[in-house]
């Protein structure tokens, strides 16, 4: 645990893991991870795959599933670059498209946190993107922003293209709204997002919307 893996790459026969974090505080940055079962697969608490800084973003594609978390908490997946999964780009315990539940009160991998759920994507440079987000606990949600060519076959995801972030604050028992402007959102594209709570949960993608002039 508590080990930092950057600038690597790694590639299996697609029957294996390439990368397994079962133990807790681990860093995975600026790595290539293809070809495998589970590009990434965890069951430890509080590890950290990509993030905003420069060169701390990974890409992760061709495996069968790009990210699984199937068990811990506080995983924090933002900022890679995440396409051409079979399965889905990042996927919590069970396998498939996890449904949010109302007002979120579920728990397992990740507390099964709810992903964003969209209601306009204005495409542009700047762009915007209007959704909302539902909690069971005070606090502030990051919401991250990817585009992609196409959308996954599930209809969730994946995030070939990093947009930008915003932050919205949860209020249990309500929806509560994001209203994003980002520097560019490319028309044409499908867009997806992910919420990361305050414990440093990420949840899986959420459904994509197709970016509008």
């Amino acid at each position: 645990g508590n080990s930092e893996i950057r600038g690597l790459a790694f590639s299996s026969s697609g029957t294996t893991d390439d990368l397994s974090l079962r133990s807790d505080g681990n860093h995975v940055l600026g790595c290539v991870i293809a070809s495998s079962r589970y590009g990434v697969y965890i069951t430890g608490n509080g590890n950290l795959v990509g993030g905003t800084g420069a060169g701390e973003s990974n890409e992760i594609k061709n495996n069968s599933t790009g990210v699984y978390v199937y068990s811990g908490t506080g995983n924090k997946i933002r900022a890679n670059s995440v396409h051409d999964n079979t399965n889905l780009g990042i996927d919590l315990y069970p396998l498939g498209v996890t449904a949010n539940d109302t007002y979120d009160p579920d728990t397992g991998a990740n507390g099964l946190l709810n992903y964003p759920e969209f209601e306009y994507v204005s495409s542009g440079s700047p762009g915007g993107i209007g959704g909302y987000v539902t909690g069971s606990v005070y606090e502030t949600q990051t919401i991250d922003f990817y585009a992609s060519a196409s959308c996954d076959a599930s209809g969730y995801g994946e995030g070939t293209i990093y947009l930008g972030s915003t932050s919205v604050g949860v209020i249990p028992g309500l929806t509560c709204r994001f209203h994003a402007t980002l520097p560019s959102v490319p028309a044409g594209y499908q867009i997806t997002a992910t919420a990361t709570d305050s414990q440093g949960n990420t949840s899986e993608f959420g459904a994509c919307m197709t970016g509008i002039a």
